[in-house]
C-alpha cells in the first residue's frame, strides 16, 4: 500500500509509540484506502502494525479527495495542531490553485467543513485568501457587519454619533456585556441567530470572524472618541 506522506516525512516516535498501544490494546483505528488501495491516512499505523486492519472508502479516488479526507480524519483525531495541518493543507492548496481556484481557504472550508478560521491560521501565506488579510488598520468596515450596537446604558451610540440616528433602534442585536471578577478578559455576549448572521456574512466575505470583529470595534472605538 501506497500512501500521502514519503517515508521521510514519518514521525519513528509515532511508530513506536503506535507499537506499544497495539501490543496492549489492539488497533484503534483502522487505515483508511481510497478505491484504488493508496492510504488515505494511516501511514504510521501502516507501518507499526503488521497487517493492519483497514476500511475502504470506494468514493475517493482523486488526490484532492484522498487530502480532504485525510484532514477531516486527523482533525477528528487530533484537533486544531500545526503538524496535523500544515503539509496536507499546502498539498491541498496546490491542487486547488491548479485548478484556478482564488479564495482557497474558504474552498477547503466548504469542501471538508473544517473551520475557516483555522485553516488560514495554518495555510502558508502564497495560498491565503486575500480578503483575509484586511488589518485592524483598515477604516471601512467590511460589509454585511452591523456597524454599531449599544454600548452604554446612559447616552446611546445614536445620540452620540450624528450619522447613525436614522438607525430604527428597534431592529438593533440584542447584546449584554459581561465582566467576571479576577479576569482580565471581559465578553461580548450575543443572541444565536444574530451570532449565525455574523458568521454567515464573514464567510460569504472570505473574512476572518475574529479579524473582522477587531475591525470594527477599534473603528466604532475611533469614531466614539472624534464624537466627543
Amino acid at each position: 500500500m501506497v500512501g500521502l506522506r514519503k517515508r521521510k516525512q514519518l514521525d519513528r516516535d509515532v511508530i513506536e509509540a503506535i507499537k506499544k498501544s497495539h501490543s496492549r490494546f489492539g488497533q484503534l483505528y483502522p487505515v483508511l484506502l481510497d478505491k484504488n488501495g493508496r492510504i488515505i491516512d494511516g501511514d504510521h499505523r501502516n507501518l507499526a502494525i503488521k497487517k493492519a486492519k483497514t476500511f475502504t472508502l470506494d468514493q475517493i479516488v482523486k488526490k484532492e479527495d484522498r487530502l480532504a479526507v485525510r484532514l477531516i480524519a486527523n482533525h477528528a483525531r487530533k484537533g486544531n495542531n500545526k503538524s496535523t495541518w500544515t503539509l496536507d493543507l499546502t498539498e491541498y492548496a496546490k491542487v486547488l490553485k491548479n485548478k484556478g481556484f482564488v479564495a482557497i481557504g474558504r474552498e477547503i472550508s466548504k469542501i471538508t467543513g473544517l473551520p475557516y478560521r483555522t485553516i488560514m491560521r495554518y495555510l502558508p501565506q502564497e495560498f491565503k485568501d486575500k480578503a483575509q488579510s484586511r488589518r485592524a488598520s483598515h477604516s471601512r468596515l467590511p460589509s454585511g457587519i452591523p456597524e454599531i450596537s449599544p454600548v452604554t446604558p446612559v447616552v446611546s451610540v445614536t445620540e452620540k454619533i450624528k450619522e447613525f440616528k436614522e438607525i430604527n433602534t428597534k431592529n438593533l442585536p440584542k447584546i449584554e456585556l459581561k465582566q467576571f471578577r479576577n479576569q482580565t478578559w471581559k465578553a461580548i455576549i450575543l443572541k444565536d441567530k444574530f451570532f449565525k448572521d455574523y458568521i454567515s456574512a464573514c464567510n460569504e466575505a472570505s473574512v476572518d470572524p475574529i479579524e473582522t470583529l477587531q475591525v470594527a470595534l477599534k473603528d466604532l472605538i475611533n469614531k466614539l472618541r472624534k464624537a466627543k
